[in-house]
């Protein structure tokens, strides 16, 4: 997320709260300090399988709300960017440009693989995609009805398809070791303290969007163990410690 757009973003989020509070007094939402959820971090835990269809070359979809951004982009400077609307338009075309990097890169390890390889990352692919949409959709929940709520979707977007980005284009390095059972556990901390900020609600949304996730690290770790030769177990490790970062960020802005 850029952190300047962000800042630009919020400082007219609370102008907006300051012309509202002297005639709104309506109860704000509390989050449950003892709301906790199962353990769904381990590794042998996974969603309903996904089915795998034909293997294609073409784009994974494209959420419906990417069209609701329209601006101007011929006079548009993002670099200079202050209206709520050029913030928004900005972050989107910031999300344009990473998924497509993700795709083309998706699509040129598609042509070089056998029909079952392409199977496989197909359906890691369509389960990633199902992740990144529930995701993203929670982080824009937070801020519900404001203006801000696109931007924070648009990044939340953009982050996810460059994260993806360099899990296509990476594996476990040669020689590297890391271990399951310590990300498992660091993964599932975070996942919990997540939970004790969080309203009933907003709870059980965390949870889809975790055994969402689980599916498609399954699903990954998969492919790179059977069509990579990476070892299962630290394909596992390695994706769930960039679960782990994520859920760190998400712990950090709802504590503010």
């Amino acid at each position: 997320m850029n952190p300047l757009r962000l800042t630009t973003a919020i400082s007219l989020m609370i102008f907006g709260l300051i012309g509202c509070m002297a005639s709104d007094t309506a109860a704000s939402d509390t989050a449950s300090p003892n709301a906790s959820g199962p353990n769904i971090s381990g590794p042998n835990i996974s969603g309903p399988e996904t089915p795998i269809p034909e293997a294609s070359i073409s784009e994974t979809s494209v959420p419906d709300t990417a069209q609701n951004v329209e601006t101007d982009e011929s006079s548009l400077d993002c670099n200079n960017a202050v209206t709520q609307l050029e913030l928004n338009e900005c972050a989107y075309q910031d999300y344009e440009t990473a998924d497509a990097k993700r795709n083309q890169r998706y699509l040129e390890m598609l042509v070089q693989l056998s029909p079952t390889a392409q199977a496989a990352l197909t359906a890691a692919e369509l389960a990633w995609t199902e992740f990144r949409d529930l995701d993203c959709d929670f982080a824009r929940s937070q801020y519900e009805g404001g203006s801000i709520a696109p931007l924070i979707y648009y990044d939340c977007l953009a982050a996810k398809s460059l994260t993806r980005l360099t899990e296509l284009s990476s594996s476990t390095s040669a020689g590297e070791s890391l271990d399951i059972a310590s990300s498992d556990a660091a993964l599932n901390q975070r996942y919990q303290e997540l939970l004790a900020l969080l309203t009933p609600e907003a709870t059980e949304a965390v949870t889809t969007v975790q055994l969402s996730w689980i599916d498609y690290r399954d699903h990954h770790c998969d492919f790179e163990a059977d069509h990579r030769n990476t070892p299962r177990d630290q394909c596992l490790a390695r994706i769930s410690q960039t679960r782990t970062g994520a859920l760190e960020t998400m712990i950090e802005s709802r504590s503010l």
